[in-house]
């Protein structure tokens, strides 16, 4: 009879794990990517909370509940979630124009609710500067001057970073925020910059000011502006001075100056 008993108690609790273990998996779960495949899909991992950087987001994965979900974010002003409409319980999270963190909330179609919190920072890219030169193109025949040549270089030779300094851009806004030109570690000037895209080009622009001045630099390679190979392909920070030139030298048959910044590209996470 004992035995009996024993083994009825045992079915028992048994059911009551199976019955646990059914609902564990039946629970909201989030996921991100921690890589893909060949084919491009994701290979998931289970996440207890998210982070991303101002102005850009990720991906969330959502297993679990009856599969149909309403997601939201408690604060829009951080974050925004949109579902991929080609790609079933995918979203997108959208960070936007303030740091900090907020809640992501799921609700299934039967009312089972899960959270995760996703965190917003500023995020810094550094342009070490290797290189800095004037590239000067003029009208086909054309022989430039060396006065006005050696004029031009030592003119931009005074704007340009010089070797060995890094502009450091922090963004705490989406394409925004502080910036500073450093010489072994020491900051030499502080400044301000906004980045927009330069749809024309396909790169974009960094507007910025410091030591009382503006000044305009398109990310780019400086082969994809002159139109043939320099060599090896490098990072530039161009800044296009030709209608400066063409306004100061009118008669110099100028068609292009550029002053050139060639840089090593570093990305910091906060």
């Amino acid at each position: 009879m004992k035995k009996l008993f024993y083994l009825f108690f045992t079915v028992l609790l048994l059911a009551g794990f199976v019955s646990c273990s059914d609902d564990d998996d039946n629970s909201i779960k989030f996921y991100v990517a921690e890589s893909y495949n060949a084919e491009g899909t994701p290979n998931l991992v289970l996440a207890e909370s998210l982070s991303a950087n101002i102005g850009s987001g990720r991906d969330i994965y959502i297993k679990g509940g009856n599969g149909t979900y309403t997601v939201t974010s408690d604060n829009d002003n951080i974050a925004v979630v949109e579902p991929y409409a080609e790609v079933s319980n995918t979203f997108f999270i959208s960070t936007k124009k303030e740091l900090g963190s907020t809640t992501i909330r799921v609700k299934d179609g039967n009312n089972i609710q899960a959270s995760i919190t996703i965190s917003v920072n500023r995020y810094k890219i550094q342009y070490s500067v290797a290189e800095a030169y004037t590239y000067i193109e003029l009208k086909e025949g054309i022989t430039l001057d060396e006065n006005i040549k050696k004029e031009i270089e030592d003119e931009i030779a005074e704007r340009v970073i010089p070797v060995g300094n890094a502009l450091t851009l922090t963004y705490d806004k989406p394409g925004s925020g502080d910036l500073s030109i450093t010489k072994s570690g020491t900051s030499v000037y502080t400044g301000t910059f906004i980045e927009t895209k330069n749809e024309e080009k396909s790169w974009f622009n960094i507007d910025a000011k410091y030591n009382n001045n503006e000044f305009h630099y398109l990310v780019t390679r400086l082969e994809n502006l002159i139109k043939k190979s320099t060599g090896p392909v490098y990072l530039d920070l161009v800044e296009d001075m030709t209608d400066v030139y063409k306004e100061k030298y009118p008669d110099a048959n100028l068609t292009k100056v550029y002053a050139v910044m060639n840089v090593l590209y570093t990305y910091n996470p906060q």
